[in-house]
This record gives structure tokens, sequence and C-alpha cells, in this order.
């Protein structure tokens, strides 16, 4: 039988964009590969900008591909919301931590939402149609970044969601 090997952990980041600096800290208990842990704390920094986060949601942590935008999820008074290149986006009851993407040309971002019971994609900041679930880790760009695609749940029916139209 392995022994669980947890131990206590603060890793800085330092990530410089071309308006902001930002620096990312996580604490908490982490553990070995392959085993289970609590779940670690983010604090996100934007010191060019004064703006401290520190509800970071540690698995939603994304960089855009041309590496001049950035994405995380935030927790603040049990609700949670995306930070989208130092901006605070609407609250919501929860974010899929690691739905949060960008399209290959870094033009466009998505996530997943949820609230009262529903969720639904947020897609260039503008909310979709509600649904009973979303298939985790299913939303995806075209690779010229045109056009978006995902798997979604109602009714015990599952079908991909492309460009808003819901398949059969």
């Amino acid at each position: 039988m392995r022994k669980k090997v947890c131990f206590s952990a603060l890793v800085t980041v330092v990530v410089m964009f071309s308006l902001v600096t930002i620096v990312v800290m996580l604490t908490g208990m982490l553990s070995s590969v392959g085993e289970s842990a609590e779940r670690v704390n983010l604090v996100i920094k934007e010191t060019s900008r004064g703006k401290i986060h520190p509800g970071g949601i540690a698995e939603s942590l994304t960089i855009s591909p041309d590496s001049k935008r950035f994405a995380y999820g935030a927790i603040r008074g049990g609700k949670q919301f995306v930070v989208l290149d130092g901006e605070e986006g609407k609250e919501y009851d929860g974010i899929g931590a690691g739905s949060l993407v960008f399209s290959p040309d870094s033009k466009r971002f998505a996530y997943g939402a949820k609230r009262g019971g529903k969720v639904f994609v947020v897609l260039d900041g503008e909310e979709g149609k509600k649904y009973d679930g979303i298939g985790e880790g299913t939303l995806v760009f075209s690779p010229d970044s045109k056009r978006f695609a995902y798997g979604a749940i109602r009714g015990g029916k599952q079908f991909v969601v492309l460009d808003g139209e819901e398949g059969k």
C-alpha cells in the first residue's frame, strides 16, 4: 500500500504581459502524482493594476495561444466569476473550472457557467442556451477560430451544439 505524501506549498509564478504583470501564488496542500489532496488556494495579484483576487480557482488558469491574454476563475462571497484580461465578468453560482478556452487566434473566449440549476456556455461575453449539463472538456474552437462547438445534455439526451445550433 502506497503512503500518501502531502506537503504544504507556496509556489509563486510571475507572468508578464505587455501591459500587466501578474503574480500567481498557489498555497495549500499538494500531493504526489496520482494521489488526491485538498484543493489548492490560488491568489492572483495583478501588480500593475493593483488588483488582488485571493479566491482564484487553480484549475481555471489559462493563457491565450498568442500569450497576450490571461483568464482565470475566482470566488467571492460564494459566487464565482471569470477574470479576463484583468476585467471581472458576471457572477454565477459556478464556473466550469477546466472549461475556460481561448480560440486559436486568441480573439475569442468561452467558458461554462451555472445559474439556478442550469448550465450554459458564455461565448465572447454572451450567455448561451440553458442545459441540464455540458460535457466536461468539450468546448472547442475550429482551427481557424470561426466555429465553436460543445457537447450538451437536455432531458437525458446528449447532442452537439455547433455555432449555437443544436444537433440531433
